[in-house]
Parts: structure tokens; C-alpha cells; sequence
């Protein structure tokens, strides 16, 4: 019991780890999120930098924190990705390729986890596992919709 107050009680996050976490993890418990964050790393991006490529399988999740990035199939941008988004969000868990290419379009600040470490910490926590195929789910369904939108204003 002692060990469990000193690992909740001690876990710190930085601002972009927070906002993160309150984002799209806000179920997860401070271990959980921890031990995510820890099996990722933040990466700073440059406009023009590919983040992925349409058809190429990719194997990780991004959570873009700052900056905003292309979506397109082929040459034509479908779609923006703004701070606060999954990428990869449809294929990290499957193995398939991109669904889409995306590039950043201006200086970015993004995290980055790889799928075999993800898996690692879903497999290991049922709960943990819940809550992020969830998180998915969201991001997935939020972008569908922002997509109909803006077929139907065409």
C-alpha cells in the first residue's frame, strides 16, 4: 500500500505530458500514463516533414501537440490535422499500411510511440487497454465527422 501512495504520489508530468494525458487519457491512472509516456519520446518537426506515408506500414502512434499537418491521398490534401490529434490511429494496432500521407505544415511538437510498446502496455493492463482503444475510437470517429462536414459543404 505504501508502494502504490509513493508511485501515485510522485509521478510528475511536464505540460505537454499533461495535456496529453487530460486529452486523451483521462481515465488512465497516473502509473498507466506514466508507463506510456515513458515507452514514447517527443519529437520536434519542421514543415514539409512526413510524418506518414500513404500504403507504407508505419507501426507507431503520433499525438501531435503543437503545429498542424496535411492529410492526402495521392497529391490532393483531404483534410488538416490540428494540435491535439492521433495520427496513425487506424493502423497502429492492426499492422496495415496508411491509410494517407501527412506532412507537417509548420513547426511542430509531436509524440511518438511504437506499436510492439503500446502493445506491450495494452497486454499488460486490461484497463489501460480499454481506455486507449477508446481514445482511438474518438480521435477516429472526431475526424470521420470533421471529413463529412466537409464533403457536405462542397
Amino acid at each position: 500500500m505504501i508502494r502504490f501512495y509513493y508511485l501515485h504520489h510522485t509521478i510528475r508530468f511536464t505540460a505537454e505530458e499533461k495535456a496529453l494525458v487530460t486529452s486523451k487519457l483521462p481515465h488512465a491512472t497516473r502509473i498507466a500514463a506514466r508507463r506510456f509516456l515513458d515507452a514514447g519520446h517527443w519529437r520536434d518537426g519542421a514543415a514539409g516533414e512526413l510524418l506518414m506515408k500513404e500504403g507504407e506500414v508505419h507501426s507507431k502512434l503520433i499525438y501531435l501537440g503543437e503545429g498542424r499537418a496535411d492529410v492526402m491521398l495521392g497529391q490532393q490534401v483531404v483534410g488538416e490535422c490540428l494540435p491535439d490529434a492521433f495520427l496513425g490511429e487506424l493502423t497502429v494496432l492492426t499492422g496495415s499500411a496508411a491509410t494517407a500521407t501527412v506532412a507537417l505544415t509548420s513547426t511542430s511538437r509531436y509524440f511518438v510511440i511504437g506499436a510492439a510498446p503500446l502493445e506491450r502496455l495494452m497486454n499488460r493492463d486490461d484497463g489501460f487497454r480499454i481506455i486507449m482503444e477508446s481514445a482511438l475510437a474518438r480521435d477516429a470517429g472526431q475526424k470521420l465527422i470533421a471529413a463529412n462536414r466537409r464533403i457536405a459543404a462542397q
